[in-house]
């Protein structure tokens, strides 16, 4: 294993203030994350797995504390650095799959490699390919409402690898779909990881996707705690 971590946060805390008190969702977290890592993020709805996640990815900013990569502190950094940090370096997969219905499959994948400065045959290219490893290679004209859920979610998989991103952040990637849609998106994921070395953090509250990964903790009362795992 790599020493050097690719992600690590350092004491990190979020608060949020309501009129009456305040609100520690995440209290003084630690955590180093290594090249090639998959980690499951488990625990009950409203425990800051979210939360956790976006500040991760630069979505949103700590109330204190540090996220370094690989060793710079990224949640300092002014809006346009910050911005394109996270298009180049970070691959978001929501729950809710955020596609535009009104463009096709194949451009839903092709708008973060077009926001990026790509040329639009480089992008479309790159799209295509990714379309087929998600087996949607029939499927590059339909527009978002004329695919199915399982298919929605494999269309923003392909979005989120398209610039080859060094770290892929999913929160609840098959929570709207059924059994057998979520164990076909749990196995794309994971051969997609094998196949490219790349770094996943999953947030879920499926504990048999979760169960899956090498390294899996538990997000409650604002804290990680290693539940499964190889030590």
């Amino acid at each position: 294993m790599n020493n050097v971590p690719l992600l690590e946060v350092k004491d990190l805390w979020k608060s949020f203030q309501t009129k009456k008190e305040r609100i520690d969702v995440l209290r003084g977290i630690n955590l180093r994350i290594y090249p090639g890592d998959s980690i499951a993020i488990i625990g009950a709805s409203g425990m800051g797995k979210s939360t956790f996640l976006h500040i991760l990815g630069t979505l949103e900013r700590p109330t204190r504390g540090q996220v370094l990569y690989k060793g710079k502190d990224v949640s300092q950094l002014l809006p346009d650095a910050l911005a394109r940090f996270r298009n180049q370096k970070i691959g978001f997969i929501f729950q809710f799959h955020y596609l535009l219905p009104e463009f096709n499959a194949l451009e839903n994948v092709m708008l973060p490699a077009l926001i990026a400065g790509w040329t639009y045959e480089k992008a479309r290219t790159k799209a295509m390919t990714l379309l087929e490893k998600v087996d949607l290679g029939n499927r590059f004209n339909h527009r978002v409402g004329e695919l199915s859920g399982g298919e929605q979610q494999r269309v923003a998989i392909a979005r989120a690898l398209i610039l080859e991103p060094e770290v892929v952040l999913a929160d609840e990637p098959t929570g709207n779909l059924d059994e057998t849609t979520a164990q076909n998106v749990q196995q794309l994921l994971f051969s997609l990881q094998k196949k490219t070395g790349i770094t996943m953090l999953v947030a879920t509250h499926n504990l048999k996707l979760a169960s899956s990964f090498p390294i899996c903790y538990e997000l409650s009362a604002g804290q990680l705690k290693r539940v499964m795992g190889n030590a």
